[in-house]
């Protein structure tokens, strides 16, 4: 489980509390709309040390990003370990798209900022964080369609459909969901929608993907 604690400007370096502060300003703002004094006001900071630490705004926002994908990349490795160490079947993909689930949305909940920021920033075609994205989330989408893959081979998927397309229509989903949460519409707000329980949410996903809808 990812380590939840709040953290103020007394017990953070200069450094992480700079990171800290622009992650929410770059939520709210984006990279145009919030300047280098921006960050160092908010921070209470000098604004020389955005240059000093990260090479400038782009540097800091960048690396806000590389340390959330990094973030996402070490969970999935451990759900892609946990499975790999078991014997391919359909109980252990349906736990596999579970701890997905649980885990992207627990990393959500814990980093909000970066995940509005990641989603802007694939929105708009990935213009500072290709690499990022491609030396770190390509690698874990690729293992993560492999395991697909073999179930499918056993017998256990459809083959008829896309690894790569189920991978995606599942991540796509689970980012879906915290985006329009985000947007806190009447609809979501509903006890029919059942969207303030993620447990419900993790268990009504996994249940479509693995058993469709139809009685």
């Amino acid at each position: 489980m990812l380590e939840i604690a709040k953290r103020t400007s007394q017990d953070l370096s200069a450094r992480e509390w700079l990171l800290q502060v622009a992650a929410k300003l770059f939520a709210e703002k984006g990279l145009e709309g919030t300047s280098v004094r921006d960050i160092a006001k908010v921070a209470g900071l000098n604004l020389s040390l955005v240059s000093y630490y990260f090479g400038g705004k782009e540097g800091l926002y960048r690396e806000i990003i590389q340390n959330f994908a990094l973030t996402i990349k070490s969970e999935v490795e451990k759900i892609i370990r946990i499975s790999e160490a078991e014997e391919t079947s359909k109980e252990n993909l349906e736990k596999v798209f579970m701890m997905m689930v649980s885990s992207f949305s627990e990393i959500r909940s814990v980093y909000p900022y970066h995940g509005i920021i990641l989603q802007r920033e694939r929105l708009t075609g990935l213009p500072f964080a290709r690499d990022i994205y491609e030396t770190t989330f390509t690698p874990i989408g690729q293992s993560l369609v492999k395991l697909i893959g073999k179930a499918q081979v056993k017998g256990l998927v459809r083959k008829d459909l896309n690894p790569l397309l189920i991978f995606i229509f599942l991540q796509e989903s689970i980012l879906g969901f915290h985006n329009i949460m985000n947007c806190q519409l009447e609809m979501m707000q509903s006890p029919m929608s059942h969207a303030q329980n993620f447990k419900d949410f993790q268990k009504q996903l996994v249940t479509i993907f693995v058993q469709g809808i139809f009685i």
